[in-house]
């Protein structure tokens, strides 16, 4: 069934070339996204604002480092192989290389997931557009042959694991090694919100 579904979205992709070469795009640009999407959140919270959202951000990172520990333990006690290893004539790789890295879960998955469900404990909306990009992630791991359906499900899995561990049971060690970053964070931009918000203000004036 896992091969099954794989087969039938790697195969379609046969038809349009272009959308296999963005999703290989996609696929290798997307651990920078991640991280950028990461910088961007840390960055929106306005100086001096409660750092519910910057504990989310650090938990992401903490808990993607523990999803990604958790994989490694995983893929040592079943080494699966990749489906180009496993199925070679029958599996095509759309614009990327061959892996000899296990399949089983995926680690772009783990991490991506861990991410959007680390910071959908702190914010809803930062959370689900986190884990819409972690599902994109997955599907175009499986579309351009690198893993199963099972992988990246798996994966999945891993990373709500590690979201759960560490916004649950690290909460106060969290909070307190996010504090003094957020201050220092927060000396170099509360120049440029100065600059900002009156800008910012007269935009959302009736007037303006």
């Amino acid at each position: 069934m896992d091969y099954d579904a794989l087969h039938a979205v790697n195969d379609h992709l046969g038809g349009h070339v272009w959308l296999a070469h963005a999703l290989a795009i996609f696929s290798d640009l997307s651990p920078f996204l991640v991280v950028a999407a990461l910088v961007v959140a840390w960055f929106s919270v306005r100086p001096g604002s409660p750092g519910r959202l910057r504990e989310g951000v650090l938990g992401a990172l903490a808990a993607a480092a523990i999803a990604l520990g958790i994989n490694q333990v995983i893929s040592y006690i079943w080494a699966r192989p990749r489906p180009s290893m496993a199925h070679p004539a029958d599996v095509h790789l759309w614009f990327t290389n061959a892996s000899a890295d296990p399949s089983f879960p995926s680690d772009h998955s783990a991490a991506a997931f861990a991410v959007g469900f680390a910071l959908l404990f702190v914010s809803r909306r930062w959370g689900i557009g986190m884990l819409c990009l972690a599902a994109a992630i997955a599907i175009s791991r499986v579309a351009i042959g690198l893993h199963y359906p099972g992988d990246v499900l798996a994966g999945a899995v891993v990373g709500l694991v590690a979201a759960v561990v560490v916004m649950y049971l690290a909460r106060r060690p969290l909070a307190a090694v996010t504090a003094p970053i957020a201050r220092m964070s927060d000396a170099v931009t509360a120049p440029i919100w100065r600059r900002v918000a009156p800008a910012r203000r007269q935009m959302a004036s009736p007037g303006a």
